[in-house]
């Protein structure tokens, strides 16, 4: 117990103090009234000078000196205290006033009215129709700061929450998004996340994809997802595999292609192909010659592109047979690729040594005909036959004279060897002619002595110098050459 000495001189400074507050009026007490139930502890009349320090003089250090989590917030600029960074604490917060004044004079009138835009968190939205023990509650008093506080019932206090979300509100995405709620999510509701763009994040929404709702893909049934408090199955937001298309869409080429869709396919439309975006060489059929500049409806329909793929193993798949079932080598149907390539149509790749594999092998000078000398265009009806090249493929090839006129008007019919060009002819050349001397011998007029060594032309040529000249071409045709000469 403090002597009396102390105890006197410890009443002076007191009544010191209070005649500084009072003035000199004869009014003054020793209290100027009962302190608030807070502060009930230093209502003994020589505790003055626990707050009060020679007057007015040092009250707010001795306020925050006992108030700890008030000087936090200033030091921190954080609240109504630290935003202002507000003095004089006894302009706010008065005492003397009766043990149940709860020690702040509300400027607005009530708590219910305080104008909270006073402080760093101004209330918006669904925050203004809150009261304040909704927020200002112990459970919401998690900040260090709040441990500061020499009151213990937090459920009294205004100090002590965190302005971060999920200081009051359960996280749902289990902190996998970060605590930046306020990036995605507004105060006036939950849903929608009205602040979030997906532009932002690492898979950009565009095409089709800009309308589908969130738990088609951060709710597919393909994932493993997370069960949530309530004990269903949350969606997963990250990590949320995309970085190809096959991560959300079954593929329907089944591989075939690759998993790479997007060098096909835009997210507008599936259906709808970038022509110079999708590479022909991944499929089975690879584009080459003139099928690189056709346009793909030309060879799928709507229906055969995304169905059952056009088939390709023959030419005649696509295109219309050109020459009518007329296209046959050694006796078996060709196809067009036998005899064409896709630069062109035209000229032919059949070679004329090719042509040792049909019924006709080229010999000689033929070997250097062009193929439409023989096998011509035909027109009238015998090219309906033949398919719309109308080509004559296999022509009569039995006898010279089925495609060569006869040159000696039939002079040759009847003779040793049977009439045929090829008794005297070869294809390696219409002269000179390898009818022998040795073959005269079987004619009726065997050449002997110097006419074994006379030139054929003396005799039958159109030039025979002192002999008859040979009759005209009309009767021993257009080679003028006189074969059956009558012997006197």
């Amino acid at each position: 117990m403090p002597s009396l000495t102390f105890r006197i001189a410890r009443a002076g400074a007191v009544l010191a103090v209070l005649l500084a507050i009072g003035g000199n009026s004869a009014h003054a007490q020793v209290s100027p009234g009962p302190l608030a139930r807070a502060h009930a502890a230093l209502g003994g009349q020589f505790d003055c000078l626990e707050c009060h320090d020679q007057g007015k003089k040092g009250l707010d250090l001795r306020c925050l000196a006992c108030h700890k989590e008030i000087a936090a917030t200033l030091a921190a600029r954080r609240g109504l205290h630290g935003k202002a960074q507000l003095g004089q604490c006894a302009k706010c917060h008065p005492d003397h006033a009766g043990e149940d004044f709860e020690l702040i004079a509300w400027e607005e009138g009530s708590a219910e009215r305080f104008d909270h835009s006073k402080t760093t968190f101004p209330l918006e939205a669904k925050h203004r129709s809150l009261k304040c023990r909704d927020c200002h509650n112990a459970k919401s008093s998690v900040s260090p700061i709040a441990d500061l506080s020499p009151c213990t019932d937090r459920s009294r206090g205004y100090v002590g929450l965190e302005t971060a979300c999920a200081a009051c509100h359960a996280d749902p995405h289990q902190r996998v998004l970060g605590e930046a709620c306020g990036s995605c999510h507004g105060q006036d509701a939950w849903k929608p996340a009205s602040n979030f763009k997906h532009q932002d994040a690492d898979y950009a929404l565009t095409g089709k994809h800009s309308t589908t709702k969130c738990d088609a893909c951060h709710k597919a049934a393909r994932l493993s997802l997370p069960i949530g408090k309530n004990g269903e199955r949350a969606p997963l937001w990250k990590p949320l595999a995309h970085g190809e298309c096959s991560d959300c869409h079954e593929d329907p080429h089944r591989d075939k292609l690759g998993p790479a869709c997007a060098k096909c396919h835009v997210t507008d439309d599936f259906k709808r192909v970038e022509r110079d975006r999708f590479d022909h060489d991944r499929t089975r059929y690879q584009l080459r010659g003139k099928h690189v500049s056709l346009k793909c409806e030309q060879c799928h329909s709507e229906e055969t592109a995304w169905g059952k793929k056009p088939r390709f193993e023959k030419c005649t798949d696509c295109h219309k047979d050109a020459h009518g079932g007329s296209d046959r080598l050694a006796g078996k149907p060709a196809d067009c690729g036998a005899c064409h390539s896709v630069a062109a149509f035209k000229p032919s790749t059949y070679t004329a040594a090719m042509h040792s594999d049909a019924s006709y092998a080229l010999t000689g000078k033929h070997l250097a005909i062009a193929c439409g000398e023989c096998h011509p265009k035909v027109k009238g009806a015998a090219a309906a036959a033949l398919g719309p090249a109308a080509v004559m493929l296999r022509p009569k090839h039995d006898a010279c004279t089925d495609c060569h006129s006869d040159a000696h008007k039939g002079q040759t019919s009847g003779g040793e060897r049977g009439g045929t060009c090829e008794s005297c002819h070869t294809s390696a050349g219409w002269k000179p002619a390898r009818f022998t001397v040795a073959d005269h011998e079987r004619t009726r007029f065997a050449l002997v002595g110097r006419h074994a060594k006379a030139q054929c032309a003396a005799c039958h040529g159109p030039d025979r110098p002192g002999l008859p000249p040979v009759p005209p071409v009309a009767e021993i045709g257009s080679a003028r050459v006189w074969l059956r000469i009558e012997t006197l």
